[in-house]
């Protein structure tokens, strides 16, 4: 159900959900346009859509890392973030194109990093990577981070879909 109110916090809708289902996404969708400290509880609802795996990189291989096919930026790399961290990477990668990426460009597990990778499973319905969650994608991942310029992008951005 993660990923359902993802798409709905991006205001598309899932095909497959009961008219019961839907009342509960634009209920939750209201208390959090409402709410006083909206990241907060959009991190409590949604902390089981992506496996949230950091990392260091070398320096000179974080712009690779961020064009790579395999990766769809998010988050603070995202450009709708309007934060444009060149220090650090962020994004969605498939369960099965983590090994590669991480192989390839040698990421070391890391608390201190300056990549974020979010792995997901893709389901039958439900394409996390594609456009149709990007909006709800940028907000969830905006809410993970602690500092303020994040939090204040992503509730700037809760108000702008409500």
């Amino acid at each position: 159900m993660a990923w359902a109110f993802v798409l709905a916090i991006s205001g598309a809708d899932h095909p497959s959900l009961r008219s019961s289902e839907i009342a509960r996404l634009e209920e939750r969708r209201a208390r959090l346009v409402a709410a006083e400290r909206p990241t907060e509880l959009l991190r409590s609802w949604l902390t089981h859509r992506a496996q949230r795996l950091t990392y260091s990189v070398s320096a000179r291989d974080l712009p690779d890392l961020g064009d790579d096919p395999r990766l769809v930026r998010s988050g603070i790399s995202d450009p709708l973030s309007l934060i444009g961290a060149a220090s650090m990477v962020e994004g969605y990668v498939a369960q099965s194109l983590l090994g590669g990426l991480v192989s390839e460009y040698l990421l070391i597990p890391s608390s201190k990093a300056d990549v974020v990778l979010h792995v997901y499973e893709p389901f039958e319905t439900i394409d996390p990577a594609s456009d149709d969650y990007a909006t709800g994608r940028l907000i969830a991942d905006l809410s993970e981070h602690r500092d303020a310029r994040s939090r204040s992008r992503a509730e700037a951005l809760i108000r702008a879909v409500s």
